[in-house]
């Protein structure tokens, strides 16, 4: 690809980042080092293709209850709260009029989240950096 001074002489802008999941779990990991060095945490891709293949995959898939689990775990209790789940999203998974968009897996999502939020975790979707980042300290500084 052409460098940067290049492509803004050529097409006098740069082009737009492209947002993707793994991005937004690269940036949120890293603040929480940074921010929160202590602090243990998870973050796992189950959705993406993992490294042993589809027999790996497989072999993961049978051990857990079901598809859906949220992206990133944060254990830090607050008082009665067991701690923190995101499930991370490159763009918002809600309709203008705030019901959540069609999808198999978004709806399995949206039920494990509902599972931990009655069972003591706070457990929602986030799809912006500033999102996640406000909704992490709020819990790790209360």
């Amino acid at each position: 690809m052409r460098d940067q001074a290049t492509w803004k002489r050529s097409f006098g802008h740069l082009p737009k980042p492209r947002r993707t999941e793994e991005l937004l779990h690269s940036q949120v990991c890293k603040y929480l080092k940074l921010q929160y060095p202590k602090v243990r945490f998870k973050s796992g891709m189950e959705g993406e293709r993992l490294a042993g293949g589809s027999n790996q995959g497989l072999k993961v898939k049978s051990r857990n209850w079901g598809a859906g689990h949220p992206d990133l775990v944060i254990y830090h209790q607050v008082g009665v709260c067991c701690g923190l789940m995101l499930e991370l999203k490159k763009d918002k998974p809600y309709k203008k009029d705030g019901t959540l968009k069609a999808g198999e897996h978004l709806q399995e999502q949206d039920a494990w989240l509902y599972y931990l939020r009655r069972n003591g975790w706070i457990a929602m979707f986030c799809w912006e950096f500033d999102h996640a980042k406000r909704v992490i300290d709020e819990h790790l500084n209360s």
